[in-house]
């Protein structure tokens, strides 16, 4: 994606005609959920154009990640290995279609850094006939707790917090089993 940013650009054009069609659109979603909320910060994880920051702009404050920069507003970085906040400052870290590649699982360990004791987790990821079992318990390794996990249209939507008793598996421990 550094090397070709045109790449990164295309792939958002053709995400933005394939979200017309979309029953549900996790954007939408995380959108809807948060915004019945104010003074909440925020780590869009995997943000794309910020379209998250754009729309709750106001209402809270959001830091976008995302391994190109689109605008001024999205901080690169790989939210597998590092995500440049101070521990413990998120209330709740969002992944819209963006835990992906071999490290995903490793974003939330990089997430439990970063969000509050009580802070909480979004994620919306294709269904793909996933095992849901199999993957909470891959959340919950990274110090989670599943709150409510459920099929909706072709995605699966995870809401799980931060749990104080679970320190989670680390990034070095996952390189080291790996």
């Amino acid at each position: 994606l550094k090397s070709d940013p045109t790449a990164f650009a295309l792939y958002h054009t053709d995400l933005a005609d394939l979200r017309k069609d979309w029953v549900v659109d996790p954007l939408q979603e995380a959108i809807e959920f948060l915004a019945k909320s104010e003074g909440l910060i925020v780590g869009d994880f995997g943000c794309g154009q910020a379209q998250l920051a754009e729309a709750l702009r106001g209402r809270h404050t959001v830091h976008s990640f995302d391994h190109v920069a689109v605008n001024d507003s999205v901080t690169v970085c790989d939210c597998a290995e590092h995500v440049p906040l101070e521990d413990g400052v998120l209330d709740y870290a969002v992944f819209s279609l963006s835990l992906m590649g071999t490290n995903r699982f490793n974003q939330l360990t990089q997430a439990k850094r970063v969000l509050k004791p009580t802070g909480q987790i979004l994620i919306w990821d294709p269904d793909s006939d996933r095992d849901l079992e199999a993957y909470s318990q891959e959340i919950e390794s990274r110090g989670f707790k599943v709150l409510q996990q459920q099929r909706s249209y072709k995605w699966v939507h995870t809401w799980a917090i931060a749990d104080p008793s679970n320190p989670g598996t680390t990034a070095e421990t996952v390189d080291k089993s790996s």
